[in-house]
């Protein structure tokens, strides 16, 4: 342990042998995060726990680090180059294998694209494994969760996604990561991003030890950032109190100085030009002796002060942040796509309602129009299967179960809450609807028209019986919609449907297989 001695700027190692040499304000990081504002000694001390991470832990090709800052809940990359550690093995396997476009996408992440650029939830890598993980960041109990390591193209190729050229690079170097997020007492929060192989190691990798491990270095490095940063800010307040400690004592050896001269010489000349005599030192001590009832109205006076000052910090804060976030959107719009994908999806899109709609045509002949299909929701689900074929909201599994949900849930709640209860009917619309889509979310299984079809059934007039046979229609007609997008879509040389694996509930996809 080292002691620091702020006058002289030097760090005296325990036992005399040497002096360092430091200067707070010479930082080792250029750009982004914390560029300009911790000491040399610091940025290397954050390195050398990444570093330690990376070599110590089983698979891992690489580890980067991204803080966030509290006040516009961005996160920022840490360091000056692209990755803040790789291994050099995998560097010199590349190169041994010739992967002449991993080592560009490589050369590419480390010298050319800009680390100052900031990620927010939901966009980028480092914001997407925030927005999953992020709200339990600090807690122990994800230190018995499995890590999940999802395969980069699940990023890569999804159009929700926002372009990213660091993505895009990630997802050529590396097969899967993952990012575990650390909150160090709630002011401090950030993610540390773990690679590995496609074809990884699963029982090494996902072993209790290593995923502890991997778990308690990502805790270990924010831990050292956040001491890092605040190490800066307590050094220049420890130099203000030494500027004020001296200044006090210099004012005690004015008084005693006065003193000595007699009480009919006795005057006092302070900072602010004020002078007093001997009844005034009188008076003045005199009046702060206290009650103790007035002392503790005191103290709850300035721990009210206190509490008020760091709500309003906080609220100023928040409002800053929600502005900003509202009015300063931090990505491009994405492109418009070709003439030939357009006309194309305009074929496709015409062939799929052709056939809902005759099949809803069909019901309606054969019931005398006492039933038909509700066909506001295909309009949107034909949209997803065609404009947004990568979209996990699109895939088969999330438009069977997630319209099961949302049927079955909103004619339940109506059953119970209505008909039964007599509840208003737009309010138990309103808790079935939202019940419904958050039970999607839970089971992985997100399904935009299944939410609208939820509000439509809590809506409805009509008998249970017939909200049943309804409900029998609409996922029949899923049913066919999912096949005539199998074969249209899988007919175009450039798509794949379905993306994730037909059936998954509740687990969260692994991404693609290789060929």
């Amino acid at each position: 342990m080292s002691s620091t001695d702020i006058e002289t700027g030097k760090q005296i190692q325990n036992g005399g042998h040497h002096d360092k040499e430091y200067e707070c304000r010479t930082p080792q990081i250029t750009k982004g995060y914390l560029a300009g504002t911790i000491c040399v000694e610091d940025a290397e001390r954050i390195q050398q726990t990444i570093n330690i991470a990376g070599n110590d832990s089983f698979g891992i090709l690489a580890v980067d680090l991204w803080i966030m800052n509290e006040q516009d809940e961005k996160l920022y990359h840490f360091g000056d180059s692209g990755l803040n550690w790789i291994s050099n093995v995998y560097r010199n396997q590349l190169i041994d294998e010739e992967r002449h476009d991993a080592l560009d996408a490589l050369n590419k992440l480390q010298n050319e694209i800009d680390d100052t650029e900031a990620e927010i939830s939901g966009a980028g890598l480092a914001g997407n494994f925030w927005q999953m993980y992020g709200s339990t960041a600090g807690s122990s109990s994800n230190l018995n969760q499995q890590l999940v390591w999802h395969d980069l193209r699940e990023f890569t190729t999804n159009p929700f996604q926002m372009p990213s050229e660091r993505l895009q690079a990630l997802g050529k170097v590396f097969g899967r990561a993952t990012g575990i997020p650390f909150n160090i007492l709630g002011r401090y929060k950030g993610v540390v991003l773990y690679f590995v192989r496609r074809e990884y190691d699963e029982v090494g990798v996902n072993s209790n030890a290593n995923t502890a491990y991997l778990h308690f270095s990502a805790n270990q490095i924010g831990s050292v950032a956040a001491m890092s940063e605040t190490r800066t800010k307590a050094i220049s307040k420890r130099k203000e109190k030494l500027a004020k400690a001296a200044f006090k004592f210099r004012l005690q050896l004015i008084v005693m100085k006065e003193f000595k001269r007699g009480p009919s010489e006795r005057k006092l000349n302070f900072q602010n030009g004020e002078s007093y005599n001997d009844d005034e030192f009188i008076d003045n001590s005199s009046h702060r002796k206290k009650n103790s009832l007035f002392a503790k109205w005191d103290e709850y006076k300035h721990i009210s002060q206190v509490t008020f000052k760091e709500f309003k910090r906080q609220s100023i804060l928040k409002t800053q942040t929600l502005v900003q976030k509202s009015m300063n959107p931090p990505l491009k719009a994405p492109p418009s796509t070709s003439w030939g994908i357009a006309i194309w999806n305009t074929m496709v899109c015409f062939l799929a309602f052709m056939s809902i709609l005759g099949i809803n045509e069909a019901i309606k002949n054969a019931t005398k129009n006492d039933y038909s299909i509700i066909l506001g929701p295909f309009g949107a689900l034909i949209t997803l299967q065609y404009t947004l074929t990568a979209a996990p909201p699109s895939q088969p599994s999330n438009c069977i179960f997630g319209m099961i949900i949302c049927l079955a849930v909103p004619m339940g709640t109506k059953q119970l809450l209505h008909n039964l209860a007599g509840c208003p009917q737009w309010i138990v619309a309103c808790i079935g609807s939202s019940l419904a889509v958050g039970m999607m979310c839970k089971t992985g299984v997100v399904h935009p028209p299944a939410g609208a079809t939820a509000i439509v059934f809590s809506m409805s007039k009509k008998s249970f019986t017939t909200d049943l046979v309804l409900a029998g229609f609409m996922i029949f007609a899923d049913v066919v919609a999912i096949l005539l997008a199998m074969v249209l879509n899988n007919v175009h040389d450039t798509r794949q449907y379905p993306m994730y694996p037909m059936w998954h509930l509740g687990v969260p996809p692994k991404g693609l297989k290789d060929d």
